[in-house]
Parts: C-alpha cells; sequence; structure tokens
C-alpha cells in the first residue's frame, strides 16, 4: 500500500514534470528577464497577502471536535478571506500593478481557499483532492502560461495565465465547503465563540506565517527598488529552478507531517517525528541542492539558453539557502502544537528584519552578485537557527 507521501507525489509529480519543462524550456524563451522580473513581484505579493487575508484559521481546523465546530470555523475564514481580499485589492491601486488590482484581489482570495481545503484534507489524511488540485493548477499554468507566450505576450500574459490557473483549480475543493455548509449556524454567538476560541491563529500564527512568507518573498520586493525587472527576472528564474522540485518535498512531507503531527505530540514522541521526517527530506532535498552547487554556472545556460547565464551563478549561492528553507518550513507546525505561537511570531520579525536590514544595506553599493551572496548567507544561518528552536520546541512534553 502506498504511503501518504507517495500518494501526495506520485500523481503531482507527473503534472509537475510537464509543467516544470515548459516554464524551464519553453518559457524562458518565450519571455524575457525583465517580463519574468515583473510577473515574479507581482505573485512575491500575492502569497503574504493570502496569509493575511486568511487569519491563518486553516491551521485551527486541526483542533475542531465537531462538524458544527468546523462550519464555523470555515464561515469565518470565508468572511475575513472576502472582506480582506476587497482590503489588498484597493491597496493595490497605489502601486505600480494599479491595473492588476482585481485580479490581484480575486487571486488572494482562491488562493486563501485552497489552503483552507487542503488543511482539512490533510487532518482527514484524503489526499487525492489535494494532488487534483495541484495536477490542474500546474497544468493550467503551463499551457495558459504557453498560449500566452504566443500571443498576448509581456508581463500581462504571465500573471493573466497563472491567476486564471490558481481560479479553476480551487474547483477541486468546493465539494468539502459544500459538505461543511450543511450544517447551519443556529445562533450567532457560536460564530463569536468559534471566533474568539481561535483567536490566537490570527492573532499569533498569522502574523508569524505573515512576516515568514514576506521574508521568503522579501528579495522580489526589495530588489526592484535597487535594480532592474531584468535582475529581479534572473534571481527569480534561479530560485524558482531550484525551488520547485523542493516544493513538491517539503509541502508532500509538510502536509503529512501536519496530519501525524498531533498524535505524536500527545504521545510525546513529536521530536522523533521531527527528527524523522527531517532526515528524509534533508536525503531527498540534499542531492538537487548539491549538484546545483557544484555545476549551476554550466547548468543554467545549457537548459535555458545564454540570455539567463547569470541565473546560474545566481543559482550556486541560492542553493544552499534553499535547502535549510526546505528543511525548516514543515517544521514550523510545531510552533501551533506546541501552543508556543508567540515564539514564532518573535523569530519570524526577527528574521524579516535581519534579511531586510541586510538587502537594503548592500543593495545600495550597487553590486547584485554582493548583494545576493549576502543574503542568501544571511538566510542560511537564520534558516539553521530556527531548525534548531523548533527541535528544542519538539521535546516540550505534553
Amino acid at each position: 500500500m502506498a504511503s501518504p507521501i507517495q500518494k501526495l507525489l506520485t500523481g503531482a509529480s507527473v503534472a509537475f514534470g510537464i509543467s516544470y519543462a515548459v516554464q524551464q524550456l519553453l518559457l524562458t524563451r518565450l519571455f524575457s528577464p525583465t517580463e519574468m522580473g515583473f510577473a515574479d513581484a507581482f505573485f512575491a505579493m500575492v502569497m503574504p497577502c493570502s496569509i493575511l487575508v486568511s487569519g491563518r484559521l486553516e491551521d485551527a481546523f486541526a483542533l475542531t471536535k465537531s462538524d458544527k465546530e468546523a462550519h464555523n470555523l470555515q464561515t469565518a475564514t470565508l468572511l475575513l478571506a472576502i472582506l480582506g481580499s476587497i482590503c489588498c485589492g484597493f491597496a493595490m491601486l497605489f502601486s505600480p500593478f494599479t491595473k492588476y488590482a482585481f485580479l490581484f484581489s480575486i487571486t488572494i482570495f482562491f488562493t486563501a481557499l485552497t489552503r483552507f481545503a487542503e488543511s482539512i484534507w490533510s487532518m482527514q489524511q484524503a489526499f487525492s483532492p489535494i494532488n487534483n488540485s495541484r495536477i490542474a493548477q500546474s497544468l493550467l499554468t503551463s499551457l495558459g502560461q504557453s498560449i500566452a507566450g504566443f500571443t498576448i505576450g509581456g508581463g500581462l500574459g504571465l500573471i493573466l495565465a497563472q491567476s486564471v490557473a490558481r481560479i479553476l483549480s480551487a474547483g477541486f475543493y468546493v465539494s468539502i465547503l459544500k459538505k461543511l455548509s450543511n450544517h447551519k449556524i443556529e445562533k450567532t454567538s457560536d460564530l463569536r465563540n468559534s471566533i474568539k476560541f481561535f483567536s490566537r491563529f490570527p492573532l499569533f500564527s498569522m502574523p508569524a506565517a505573515l512576516l515568514n512568507s514576506i521574508s521568503n518573498n522579501l528579495a522580489f520586493l526589495i530588489l526592484p527598488l535597487f535594480y532592474d525587472w531584468a535582475m529581479v527576472g534572473q534571481f527569480g528564474r534561479a530560485y524558482k529552478l531550484l525551488l520547485l522540485p523542493l516544493s513538491l518535498l517539503m509541502t508532500a512531507y509538510g502536509q503529512v507531517f501536519y496530519a501525524q503531527a498531533p498524535e505524536a505530540f500527545a504521545t510525546g514522541k513529536l521530536s522523533a517525528k521531527s527528527l524523522e521526517m527531517l532526515k528524509k527530506l534533508a536525503l531527498f532535498c540534499g542531492i538537487p541542492c548539491l549538484i546545483c552547487i557544484i555545476w549551476g554556472h554550466q547548468l543554467v545556460p545549457f537548459i535555458l539558453g545564454e540570455d539567463w547565464k547569470t541565473a546560474g551563478i545566481y543559482l550556486q549561492w541560492i542553493a544552499p539557502w534553499l535547502f535549510f528553507h526546505a528543511l525548516a518550513s514543515p517544521l514550523t507546525r510545531i510552533f501551533d502544537l506546541t501552543n508556543t505561537q508567540k515564539y514564532d511570531f518573535a523569530f519570524s520579525l526577527f528574521m524579516l528584519i535581519i534579511q531586510a536590514a541586510t538587502l537594503f544595506f548592500v543593495a545600495s553599493f550597487g553590486d547584485a552578485f554582493l548583494t545576493l551572496k549576502t543574503f542568501c548567507i544571511t538566510g542560511i544561518l537564520l534558516r539553521m537557527l530556527q531548525i534548531g528552536i523548533l527541535l528544542r520546541f519538539a521535546s516540550i512534553k505534553h
């Protein structure tokens, strides 16, 4: 019988392989580094905003004790997501992406919706809907961006295709939302009580997750202030060239860890479970990262073309940073399980301040390579520290 990890990886890996090949072999020849840099910056804002509008309430689903309570939580999540998406769209009117404000708002909402539904299925260990949605989003994005490259072109084509793919793939989660909707809220006080009970997630987990997401996308948000879109595009291609396959692994391990960790914590085995997951993830993530460190400067221009030679050099520095990022990301669930969200927030804030200060200071010298090297080294040290803290909390007894 296939393990949960295999269930998440098997089906998705086929679609991912097709999508990955299209992105690296075709799109890099249809779009310039400047156009890709512009689109990268757009979606770098989508992820933090989707966390903001969800309130990170999807993580609270693991603590619900009945379908009625789950429905109350769903209602609160949807109301918060709708209101937050509208506000984010309005804020976008005052940015360089003014004409994409409506699309930005819709994309944020459906991204938040997908995250909530995935948490529900993960806790029930029903991984097929997660698999199907990821396959759909991956294939739709590749198809849409390929068509856009031959028709619309430019950053608009990249943004529109990926946004539509996210919206359409969210349709796989409608069934679970309908199921929960069968339970009506009998009293408004029930909804208020549920919101009050789960308030620590918006108050602590959400700010921490938001800060962590901003940290992950910080380079795409700050680099355009000092360098042109082409430089951002080169960085983005190197970053995503490795992040995409690593994400497949760390998301699969993270979802299974999320489902199994509560029981491990209750039985005092969370530390052992965390180390077990960490060792397996380090093995699988270490191989591609090592290849990129040694041969990245030769592989990237060979695969993508000479226009992306700079991305290959960037990749050699990005790879070790992403390795430790991939190890730390699934472990962050430990903060919720051990009820230490305030430490999650404190460390995320500390990490954001250090990385932002590093980028602003070093980028002011105008040397792109120096900026990248310093930023990656700082990221490595911070992620190593975060892993140590998380393993320490995992040893806390219930």
